[in-house]
């Protein structure tokens, strides 16, 4: 068997990164899962929608006000929300103007997002407390809960977070107590990942999120899977190394579609494209993997250290609004 490894011309950034990214990979799709059941599980006006919200609260985010604003029954004003427009909407997320400006006018039409006039487009609190809306948050408090534990079982080293910070925490509580709080940090966080992986895969949104949910199903429990010989079993938690293609687990179409709850026809189209351009191979009839060499290529050193110090300061923003973090 060879392990296909990466160079790191800087140093490997931890012992155990892949494993780290891989818990947060997981992570990632749960929320796009999450938020895309209001909307028909349709993607690209999840996406629109997340973005939406997450201008709307990005001064509050990083305010003392998420604080004050943080409890489940503590929305804060529309007012305080910043309107954003659907040109910057485009530009931020790199569609067509015309496409997100369709997409919008059925988000008007059910309700989700309002227009101020001559100022953009607000989630406001009416909508918010619509209950499948008011349900993303309980969940996300759930999947927040798995994310932690996973990432202290990959190694993530939370006591050495916990003596680099600076600030000092708010007092520790529930996850619920702090609902919407914890909720504007992990909306604020899951939209640089997808700034640092649409970067990574020509400038496409859509590609890079079925990219990542093809390669999280390749290699989940992959030295699970391997036969010990020895007790010794390969370590593909390291920064440098990646799973070999002959232990990626092909996934079908139909296993992904219910997996992150997007139409088949959707995901279908998305992955052929992906398949055409390289980056997915087919593996008979049993579905498609990444290979280990294009994994390498796009997950590269850059991207792995840009990554990791994501999720670090994601975790810092987690304890200094209180939540109470492993180890």
């Amino acid at each position: 068997m060879n392990m296909q490894t990466v160079r790191f011309d800087h140093g490997t950034p931890l012992p155990n990164a892949r494993a780290i990214l891989r818990a947060d990979d997981e992570a990632m799709l749960g929320r796009i899962a999450i938020a895309s059941a209001p909307l028909d599980n349709a993607f690209t006006p999840t996406i629109i929608w997340y973005t939406i919200f997450a201008q709307n609260v990005h001064k509050l985010t990083r305010s003392a006000a998420n604080l004050e604003y943080g409890a489940a029954d503590s929305a804060p004003p529309d007012a305080l929300r910043e309107p954003v427009s659907v040109h910057a909407l485009a530009k931020i997320l790199r569609m067509p103007y015309e496409t997100v400006r369709r997409q919008v006018v059925g988000l008007e039409a059910q309700g989700l997002c309002t227009r101020i006039p001559d100022k953009g487009l607000i989630v406001s609190n009416t909508t918010f407390a619509r209950p499948e809306l008011l349900q993303q948050v309980a969940l996300g408090s759930d999947l927040l809960r798995t994310l932690l534990v996973a990432l202290d079982r990959a190694g993530f080293d939370f006591a050495e977070l916990q003596r680099a910070c600076a600030t000092p925490a708010a007092a520790a509580v529930a996850h619920p107590a702090r609902m919407r709080a914890v909720m504007r940090l992990g909306l604020e966080y899951t939209l640089e990942l997808f700034e640092v992986l649409r970067r990574a895969m020509d400038d496409d949104l859509m590609k890079a999120v079925f990219y990542l949910a093809v390669v999280s199903a390749n290699t989940r429990d992959a030295a699970a899977n391997v036969e010990k010989e020895k007790g010794a079993v390969p370590d593909f938690g390291r920064a440098d190394a990646l799973v070999p293609d002959e232990l990626r687990r092909p996934v079908s179409v139909l296993a992904l579609s219910g997996a992150l709850k997007v139409p088949y026809e959707t995901l279908r189209r998305a992955l052929g494209m992906l398949e055409d351009d390289g980056v997915l191979k087919r593996i008979k009839r049993l579905g498609l993997i990444v290979p280990a060499e294009v994994q390498a290529r796009i997950e590269n050193e850059g991207l792995v250290r840009k990554r990791l110090s994501l999720l670090r300061r994601y975790m810092v923003d987690l304890q200094q609004a209180g939540v109470a973090l492993p180890g």
